[in-house]
C-alpha cells in the first residue's frame, strides 16, 4: 500500500512539473493575434517570443512591431487592437467582459495605436484607456473582422 500511495505522488509530482513548465495556456489570454505583417515581437515575462497568426496574448504582455510592420489583436468582446510599425505597448490591464477578460489599459511607449470597441451595432461597449507619452492613439482600427 505505501508503494501505491508512493507512486501516486510521485505521479502527481511529475504532472504538476510538466503543467508548470508549459507555456500560459490559451484560457489564460486577454486576446488573440489575427493580422501580423511584417515582423513583431512579444516580451512576456522576459521571454521574447516571435508572434504569429493565432499567437494568445495575455496581460503584462510587451508587444514591438518592426518597421513597416502592424499586429492586430482581437478581443472576445469584439473589440480590436491594430499596432502599426515602430510602435511599442504593454497590455496593462484587463476588464471581465460578459465573464470574459479583456483588456482595458494599454501602456503606449512609442508608436501608434489604433482601438475599435464596438458591440455589433457599432455602438461603444467599454472604455479602453491607453497611456502614452509622445505617441498617437487613433480610433477606430483598420478592419480586423475574424
Amino acid at each position: 500500500m505505501n508503494t501505491a500511495r508512493l507512486y501516486l505522488f510521485a505521479t502527481i509530482a511529475a504532472l504538476g512539473a510538466i503543467f508548470a513548465a508549459l507555456p500560459a495556456r490559451a484560457l489564460d489570454s486577454v486576446g488573440t493575434i489575427t493580422q501580423i505583417d511584417g515582423t513583431a515581437n512579444l516580451d512576456r515575462g522576459g521571454t521574447s517570443i516571435l508572434i504569429t497568426n493565432d499567437t494568445p496574448v495575455m496581460l503584462h504582455d510587451k508587444i514591438t512591431t518592426g518597421p513597416n510592420s502592424l499586429v492586430g489583436i482581437y478581443f472576445a468582446d469584439g473589440s480590436t487592437l491594430s499596432i502599426t510599425s515602430s510602435t511599442s505597448v504593454e497590455l496593462a490591464d484587463s476588464t471581465l467582459v460578459n465573464g470574459q477578460a479583456v483588456v482595458s489599459k494599454v501602456k503606449l511607449f512609442a508608436g501608434t495605436v489604433h482601438a475599435n470597441v464596438p458591440d455589433k451595432q457599432g455602438v461603444p461597449t467599454r472604455r479602453l484607456e491607453i497611456n502614452s507619452t509622445n505617441t498617437q492613439a487613433l480610433g477606430p482600427a483598420p478592419s480586423l473582422v475574424r
